[in-house]
C-alpha cells in the first residue's frame, strides 16, 4: 500500500511538471495563420516560431493556441503541429538601431562596411514584419518599416548592411533585427 501512495504521488508530481511546459496564448500574426511548413508566426508574448513538416491550411484568425516549447508542439483546434522557437519575446528594435547607427558611423570613420551583399529573399510574412532569406536567417522588421517589406517579392535581392536590409530591385530599405 505504502509503495502505491509513492508511485501515486510521483506520478501526480510528473503530470503537474508536464502540464507547466505548456501554455495558452494566441497567434498575433500573420493573420490569417494557415499552420503550414515554414510559417513564422507571432504569440501574444512576442516570441517567434516556425512550423516544421506540417500543411495544414487552417487559415485562423487570430486563433488561442497551447505552446509546448520543450516539446517543440503547438495545439489548434484540436490538431498538434510541430514547431521551432526562432525568436524570444520583446523586441528589441528601438535600441539595436541606435547601435546600428553608432557602428555605420564608427565602420565610416574606420573606412571597413558591416555589408553583405549576395542574399535575396526566401519568404516574407504577409504582415511585412518577418523576412526570411536565402541563408535561413531571419529578421524581424521594424513595424514602421513593414509596409514596404510586405511588398517583396521571393528572389528580391537584398544587402544586408548595419541593421539594415536594402532591397536593390526596389530601391527600398527597412530596419530589422536579426532573429536567427
Amino acid at each position: 500500500m505504502k509503495k502505491l501512495i509513492i508511485f501515486g504521488a510521483l506520478l501526480l508530481i510528473t503530470s503537474l511538471a508536464s502540464a507547466q511546459e505548456c501554455y495558452e496564448s494566441s497567434i498575433l500574426s500573420p493573420s490569417p495563420f494557415m499552420g503550414n511548413n515554414g510559417e513564422i508566426f507571432k504569440l501574444a508574448d512576442g516570441s517567434l516560431w516556425e512550423i516544421k513538416y506540417e500543411y495544414e491550411y487552417l487559415y485562423e484568425y487570430y486563433p488561442t493556441v497551447i505552446i509546448c516549447p520543450s516539446r517543440g508542439k503547438l495545439v489548434i483546434k484540436g490538431k498538434t503541429l510541430n514547431v521551432a522557437q526562432v525568436g524570444s519575446g520583446k523586441s528589441t528594435l528601438k535600441s539595436q538601431s541606435g547601435q546600428a547607427t553608432q557602428r555605420a558611423a564608427s565602420s565610416r570613420r574606420s573606412g571597413r562596411s558591416d555589408c553583405e551583399s549576395g542574399h535575396w529573399v526566401d519568404s516574407v510574412s504577409s504582415d511585412g514584419q518577418i523576412v526570411k532569406l536565402e541563408d535561413g536567417s531571419i529578421w524581424e522588421v521594424d513595424p514602421v518599416d513593414a509596409i514596404d517589406s510586405m511588398l517583396w517579392l521571393p528572389t528580391s535581392d537584398i544587402i544586408v548592411c548595419d541593421g539594415k536590409l536594402i532591397n536593390t530591385d526596389d530601391n527600398e530599405t527597412v530596419s530589422a533585427r536579426r532573429i536567427r
